[in-house]
């Protein structure tokens, strides 16, 4: 919700859910041991394709994000410049009081290839904007202003995705099969660390086990 000029809009997203981060260490969990090289870079999100002309920030707005993300990389410890010098290949041209146009023909294609994927996941958007993981939406803004972000496990999503015929039998065996493995080492490891700091999360994480438990045996129910 920190985009100039949007007021209210709510953001569904799929984000890793950590212990939290110790002396500010925060990184996106797509890279490498470097913290540098994406792992991901070939498959990775429609968001990170069209950074800084994000697919979803709509074309008045192409300016203002596009200066602030110059302004973050120049304000950041890990310094980034973006050159913007007359002789670098136009991205923008022609800014009005309608935006900006996006001239840059990778770019644009990545944007449309976004907002498309975006329209075609509006009845799964729907589904999860209705379920019951999340408070109703005369009490989302009011918690969302407050906190800015509202974190619930990721099932309800993979359910409605299931029942909607997007995601398959297997591929659900097999994010369930892969988010357990990870949980049980997180949590296991958080038990030999011993810190009470990680009591909140790893009860959390203890319930998204029971959930993704729970999810897989519904399937081999149905299986039968």
């Amino acid at each position: 919700m920190s985009e100039p000029g949007w007021d209210h809009y709510v953001a569904v997203t799929v984000r890793p859910w950590t212990y939290p981060a110790r002396d500010g260490d925060r990184w996106c969990p797509a890279l490498g041991a470097d913290r540098k090289q994406c792992t991901i870079y070939e498959r990775r999100p429609h968001t990170c394709r069209t950074i800084p002309a994000r697919y979803d920030v709509p074309d008045a707005l192409l300016v203002p994000a596009f200066r602030g993300f110059i302004d973050r990389g120049l304000a950041s410890a890990d310094r980034y410049e973006c050159d913007v010098s007359s002789s670098a290949p136009a991205f923008l041209r022609g800014e009005t009081d309608e935006g900006a146009t996006l001239v840059e023909s990778s770019y644009l294609e990545a944007r449309k290839a976004g907002m498309d994927a975006a329209m075609a996941d509006e009845p799964l958007a729907a589904r999860i904007l209705a379920s019951p993981l999340l408070p109703p939406l005369r009490e989302l803004f009011p918690q969302l202003r407050r906190a800015g972000l509202i974190a619930v496990s990721f099932h309800g999503a993979l359910a409605s995705a299931h029942d909607l015929g997007l995601v398959d039998d297997a591929g659900v065996r097999a994010f369930c099969s892969g988010q357990l493995a990870l949980l049980e080492g997180e949590i296991a490891a958080a038990v030999q660390r011993k810190r009470k700091e990680d009591r909140d999360t790893t009860g959390r994480f203890r319930t998204l086990l029971a959930a993704y438990r729970e999810m897989l045996e519904r399937l081999a129910q149905s299986a039968v």
